[in-house]
């Protein structure tokens, strides 16, 4: 498993086509987690640091998390108080603890 980082506002389209994937599998397709609706909430409620993380295992999207700096080598999830859901999606049956490690 690795993971791959990409500034959101610039996310190639290769990586929102896996979160989107991703969304449709885990969630049936969730309005609150679709690109179309975090562009619009990273664009106006961040302030740019925001970056795409796609983890995969054997060239497939298994994991995938909208995240922000907070202080040197502190990570947090882009929660603005207008998103009523982390923006993080994981497969079915992938062990959260090996994703995180």
């Amino acid at each position: 498993m690795n993971w791959s980082f990409c500034a959101y506002s610039s996310a190639p389209k290769d990586a929102l086509d896996s979160w989107h994937k991703l969304n449709i599998q885990v969630t049936k397709n969730v309005p609150a987690l679709d690109h179309k609706f975090l562009g619009p909430l990273s664009n106006y409620f961040g302030n740019g640091s925001e970056l795409l993380g796609i983890c995969s295992d054997k060239d497939e999207c298994i994991a995938a998390a909208l995240v922000r700096p907070l202080h040197f080598g502190i990570w947090t999830m882009f929660v603005p108080g207008q998103a009523c859901l982390s923006p993080f999606l994981i497969s079915p049956g992938i062990n959260t603890k090996e994703v995180m490690a």
